[in-house]
């Protein structure tokens, strides 16, 4: 099965996501992120005036494979592979902020046995519609052959 090239530039419903103090905390524990940033216990949560680690952005905005898969016009499947995130921040993120995420499909190239997609996550802050940051991923789908 292959993913439909017609599917690039579409646009996703938006979803709101409020970085909570829990869920950076969570996200500290099992990661390890805040440790150097924030001190040496990661189940230290930084206020609202000390930004979050950034890779906390990987919360929401991973979360949009769903999505894809959820997709029955594109054609995901299970037999992938995460090839690459990027992000790039206006602003940090803070805990108490309350962003709204906009994903969309990028691109879709096909290669030999495979088909690369790329999607993105416009994020900006519901309270006055400024960019905080930009994620970007690239999924890489095998064919069933190739499994």
């Amino acid at each position: 099965m292959s993913l439909n090239p017609a599917r690039v530039g579409h646009r996703y419903a938006p979803f709101t996501y409020e970085v909570s103090r829990e869920k950076v905390r969570e996200y500290a524990e099992v990661t390890g992120a805040a440790t150097a940033a924030h001190g040496a216990d990661p189940r230290v949560v930084p206020d609202a005036d000390v930004p979050v680690p950034p890779t906390f952005a990987a919360v929401f905005t991973l979360a949009l494979e769903r999505t894809l898969h959820a997709d029955p016009e594109l054609g995901a499947h299970w037999n992938l592979v995460h090839g690459g995130q990027s992000f790039a921040f206006a602003r940090p993120l803070r805990v108490g902020d309350v962003l709204v995420c906009t994903p969309h499909i990028v691109d879709i190239t096909s290669r030999s046995r495979m088909d690369i997609l790329t999607f993105a996550v416009d994020v900006t802050d519901a309270a006055d519609d400024a960019e905080v940051v930009r994620a970007e991923s690239t999924v890489i789908f095998f064919d069933d052959e190739a499994a």
